[in-house]
């Protein structure tokens, strides 16, 4: 939407810059360092549109350059990221799993024990 509305602003200035470009016809003397000539004024504010164009194409060419060049170190930075985030996962998963082990390991040792002293309350009973 945002494109679209920069396309229609963008004709409406250029039509408006060329209405009144062609109400501005006559001759005018334009000074170079090296000397003078004698053009059409429409030529020239034409030309000096066109050169605003240009060096704003220049300046947006060279942000969305730099902008690319971001999005591209960001998006190596998530993959790295995300490749941190996948190894720290497994980590978690295999702690999980040894720390589910060690529970079972204790629970374990908890039953011999209780079973060892039921044995020796019964045989002390006898």
């Amino acid at each position: 939407m945002k494109t679209q509305w920069s396309l229609v602003l963008g004709l409406v200035f250029a039509i408006i810059v060329a209405i009144f470009a062609s109400l501005n016809v006559s001759e005018v003397s334009v000074n170079y360092l090296f000397g003078k000539a004698y053009w059409p004024l429409i030529l020239i504010i034409l030309g000096s549109a066109l050169a605003g164009v240009f060096i704003s194409a220049c300046f947006a060419a060279v942000r969305t350059i730099s902008y690319r060049k971001k999005v591209g170190q960001l998006e190596k930075e998530q993959r790295e990221l995300g490749k941190l985030l996948a190894e720290k996962d497994q980590q978690l998963e295999e702690k999980e799993a040894e720390l589910t082990l060690l529970k079972l390991t204790i629970t374990d040792k908890e039953d011999v024990e209780v079973v060892n002293e039921d044995e020796e309350d019964t045989g002390s009973n006898r």
